[in-house]
């Protein structure tokens, strides 16, 4: 059996090899569960009228052997109540899983959305490149919130998984006085950290102070990737101010809760893979600032600081891991395995040194 530190070293192997081009932010946390895959996993899909009492009529077929006409039994997701239609006239559409035989109703459209549909149906589920799906997003940014909550949340989907640069290149389509409208709307907060993303990008200096005032003075109890996406939106609007105020009010003190910390590296992090609010370079010098500051958590930034080559910092971890803070079990072992992976002879002879020391 692996011992336990070889089995997290080699967690962090996996994690740090290549990793995901998605949005770390806001990349859609059930990506099972979005339309493309149910339609992609079914045998069978039409759009139907339905005529109550778990029964509907087929209107038009897109994938099924049952003809237009074909009254059908179906029901709606087990658990959740029907949801009323948008328009008296909608159509329901209704799939059933491969190798099911029972049909399931997944919300209502119009019938003029069937050539949306079709192409729905004909798509695999995305998988962004390093440049991500940037023609394939753009055919849904006009259907952000859209009525329809079955569009609108493919809009969603299909737009959360890009990389920020794909979402830098949208923003001319969007109205951000829109976007600023959603963020206020707590009906929407599962979609809030790509809305706080795309509010830095299509937002005001107004926008910008607002937020800063919000988790300045804790009028909103925000964490994890919705304050991430706040604090990228901070950079991005104010740019070198809001690199510094993100350090100032979230990396500079030691009371900062970890999740906290780690969201606004994270937050750092996209900006300094993206390059074009603030350079990678000046991320990286508030990476080294913070390792200073910060040697219990100074591996949090190490993930990032080995994807970009950046094999300088190996004395930096190495006064961290000799320092005498108890260290985050996560920052110690991340900070190891950036050693591991460092190329330079510097650092294959200070992990030697760390081992004789029994700090490795």
């Amino acid at each position: 059996m692996l011992s336990f530190q070889r089995t997290v070293v080699l967690l962090f192997a996996v994690l740090w090899a290549g990793g995901s081009s998605a949005c770390t932010i806001c990349a859609p946390a059930d990506g099972q569960n979005t339309l493309v895959r149910q339609l992609a996993a079914a045998d069978h899909i039409v759009m139907a009228q339905w005529t109550g009492r778990g029964q509907a009529r087929v209107q038009a077929v897109v994938r099924a052997s049952v003809t237009v006409g074909t009254p059908v039994g179906a029901d709606w997701a087990p658990g959740l109540p029907a949801p009323a239609p948008v328009h008296p006239d909608d159509s329901v559409l209704l799939v059933m899983p491969s190798g099911g035989s029972s049909w399931q109703a997944l919300g209502y459209l119009p019938l003029a959305r069937l050539p949306w549909l079709r192409r729905v149906a004909a798509l695999q589920p995305a998988v962004p490149t390093a440049e991500g799906s940037q023609a394939r997003a753009e055919r849904s940014v006009d259907d952000l919130e859209d009525r329809y909550p079955l569009v609108a949340q493919f809009a969603y989907d299909e737009i959360a998984v890009q990389p920020y640069a794909v979402l830098r290149a949208l923003a001319s389509r969007i109205d951000g006085k829109r976007v600023a409208q959603w963020v206020r709307d707590d009906a929407r907060s599962a979609r809030f950290p790509l809305y706080y993303l795309l509010l830095g990008l299509t937002g005001t200096d107004g926008d910008a102070m607002s937020l800063a005032q919000q988790l300045e003075q804790g009028r909103r109890a925000t964490h994890g990737p919705e304050l991430s996406a706040m604090l990228a939106a901070v950079v991005a609007l104010r740019r070198d101010a809001g690199l510094a105020w993100v350090e100032r009010y979230y990396l500079a003190a030691r009371q900062t809760s970890d999740a906290d910390v780690q969201a606004a590296l994270l937050a750092l992090s996209v900006h300094g893979t993206d390059g074009a609010v603030v350079s990678k370079e000046q991320v990286v010098a508030a990476y080294a600032r913070y390792i200073a500051r910060n040697p219990q958590r100074a591996g949090f930034v190490a993930s990032d600081l080995a994807n970009w080559g950046r094999w300088e910092f190996a004395e930096a971890f190495g006064a961290a891991l000799r320092s005498g803070d108890a260290q985050v079990f996560s920052s110690r072992y991340a900070m190891v395995f950036y050693l591991l992976r460092n190329p330079r002879p510097q650092a294959k002879a200070l992990v030697e040194t760390l081992r004789a020391e029994k700090l490795m």
